[in-house]
């Protein structure tokens, strides 16, 4: 039979808890994020080397001024905002509001049950 032991935890500390769990989560996301954008800008970097050493810069100012390709580079640049701003805003947002969560949960965190086996 299993002897069950009630701790009681002031809600401070599991609050405290709660709100550094947070953080770091955030700070996790934000470091994976941007090791992911470093990886981004060395494999663009990396094709507009291979780019420039394949295609004679002529051409490529030429290209350039072809209108639907211009069209298309700005819609490209439009497309990548867009994105980044959804990104960044459910970013915000999410960690906002896991944060207030926890602020709202305040004093109203119940007792911890933990269990020992006797």
């Amino acid at each position: 039979m299993a002897d069950v032991k009630v701790t009681q935890m002031r809600p401070s500390t599991i609050t405290a808890s709660l709100q550094e769990l947070v953080r770091s989560s955030r700070s996790l996301v934000e470091t994976s994020i941007g090791v992911g954008e470093l990886e981004l800008a060395a494999t663009i970097h990396a094709g507009e080397r291979l780019r420039d050493g394949i295609i004679a810069p002529q051409v490529l100012e030429r290209a350039r001024k072809v209108p639907v390709f211009a069209r298309l580079r700005g819609d490209g640049h439009r497309l990548v905002d867009l994105a980044a701003d959804i990104a960044g805003a459910a970013f915000i947002v999410s960690f906002d509001a896991a944060e207030e969560m926890v602020r709202a949960m305040g004093s109203t965190v119940p007792a911890a049950a933990t269990s020992h086996q006797s």
